[in-house]
């Protein structure tokens, strides 16, 4: 189990540090990780606007960060106890164990964000 606790840590530490370099180079030179579906097709995917998302939240400016992207910014608390659980279960148990709960919140969040493309590029929020 102690193994498994130093990996996930190792992990979410380079996440961190990737995440905090991302940042700093978006800020000091305003160039973003593009939209490459946006780039090709012209319409905005569910994930258009994370990386202002982000941002925003970190500048405590939660009005910017809703309206980046709707969708991720009102189900974000629930993707993260999703994935804590799967970490948890990991760490502990050395398994992945998916309850009912999870799988049903999954496909209801899928079918959420496909919903939240299409609409986002019909009414432009």
């Amino acid at each position: 189990m102690k193994n498994r606790a130093i990996k996930v840590s190792i992990f979410f530490i380079i996440l961190i540090l990737l995440g905090i370099a991302y940042y700093f180079i978006t800020y000091l030179t305003g160039l973003y990780i593009p939209c490459y579906i946006r780039l090709i097709t012209g319409f905005r995917c569910p994930g258009c606007g994370i990386s202002h998302m982000i941002i925003n939240i970190f500048h405590m400016n939660f009005k910017a960060a809703y309206k980046s992207n709707q969708l991720l910014f009102l189900t974000s608390p629930i993707i993260i106890a999703m994935i804590a659980r799967e970490v948890y279960c990991y760490i502990r148990y050395d398994t992945h164990k998916t309850d009912k709960w999870i799988e049903i919140t999954a496909i209801i969040l899928i079918a959420l964000f496909l919903a939240f493309a299409v609409l986002r590029n019909i009414y432009g929020f």
